[in-house]
């Protein structure tokens, strides 16, 4: 039901608060949505603080990429699974167990020959040529900061050209 202002009347709105006085789903949709947006935030704040890199040089990948279309860039796989998904959140896992994932899914005979994986779907060769320039280990954290670092890296080594997708511009990075 549509008011004359043009805006939902209240009786089509679902209610904050359920019958018995506890919140209702759409304020507990509501709190994971802002619960999401903040951890998002966060993430991308830490990230920028640790590698320098501005939150549009990232975006750009990812927008790029298409992994922001479906839940957690962070945590997407090839194919967004449809090759198969790890075990846990890529975020939760190590960068050697991401890797041996990533070596689990290619399958030359069918025609997957990619371990994209991530934000940025970084395949498991280019993890192993940036990791320690980004300074890293088997043992680190696959989280968003750390992708961020590895993205930082390959962008400084292979330039914009590295990823899919419409070209980055003028898009320049200062040596380290």
């Amino acid at each position: 039901m549509v008011s004359s202002a043009g805006g939902e009347s209240p009786a089509s709105v679902a209610p904050t608060k359920g019958p018995h006085g506890h919140p209702g789903q759409r304020a507990i949709v509501e709190g994971h949505v802002k619960e999401a947006a903040a951890t998002i935030k966060a993430h991308k704040a830490a990230a920028e603080a640790a590698t320098g890199a501005s939150g549009d040089f990232f975006d750009s990948i990812i927008k790029a990429e298409g992994t922001g279309k479906k839940g957690n860039a962070y945590d997407e796989v090839l194919g967004y699974g449809k090759y198969g998904k790890p075990p846990k959140p890529l975020t939760d896992m190590s960068l050697g167990e991401v890797y041996d994932w990533g070596q689990k899914v290619l399958r030359p005979n069918s025609g997957v020959n990619s371990s994209a994986v991530g934000a940025f779907q970084i395949v498991g060769s280019t993890m192993k040529t940036y990791m320690g320039k980004a300074g890293l280990g088997w043992d680190d954290k696959f989280s968003p900061e750390n992708q961020r670092k590895l993205a930082l890296q390959i962008m400084k080594g292979q330039g914009s050209d590295a990823w899919e997708g419409p070209p980055f511009g003028q898009v320049r990075l200062r040596p380290s």
